[in-house]
């Protein structure tokens, strides 16, 4: 009975072992969980008026990298930071995105709180050319001694 318990766990080694060790392979396809970040913020506008209550979001075009976000002030001012576990980062790690600029509106036409759960559902309020991830024509590059980029978006 012995020998037999031996034989069905040697498999079983085997296995976790394999696959403990088939795992770390590949470490460049998977970002860090703790990036290094740099300074990075901006002010947007929309036809030359500064655009409160924005959600920018900055989305790496490399796999391997994270999102950075900011929500605009009341003159229409974003700071990046990251999200690293349950808390914030300020900043954004340096490398190209693809950047998107939201901002829902309540049914009166009353920007919404996008740090608040919505009580009625909203109204997309920027074009989908600068709203939506797969067709936003903005894009940013955060140099690895951080910085600053400005939008002004134009039209309807």
């Amino acid at each position: 009975m012995r020998l037999m318990r031996i034989r069905t766990s040697i498999p079983a080694v085997t296995l976790c072992v394999g696959i403990a060790v088939g795992c770390g392979g590949n470490e460049k396809a998977v970002a860090p969980l703790n990036p290094d970040t740099v300074p990075f913020s901006g002010i947007v506008k929309r036809d030359g008026k500064p655009l409160s209550k924005a959600v920018v979001k900055f989305l790496p075009t490399e796999t391997k990298g994270v999102n950075a976000s900011g929500i605009t002030d009341d003159n229409g001012k974003y700071e990046l930071k990251i999200q690293v576990g349950r808390e914030d980062k300020a900043g954004a790690p340096p490398g190209d995105y693809k950047v998107t600029i939201s901002r829902f509106v309540q049914p009166n036409g009353e920007p919404q709180d996008p740090t608040k759960p919505a009580e009625v559902p909203g109204m997309e309020s920027i074009p989908q050319r600068f709203s939506d991830p797969g067709q936003t024509t903005l894009k940013a590059n955060v140099p690895s001694g951080g910085g600053t980029l400005d939008f002004d978006l134009k039209g309807k």
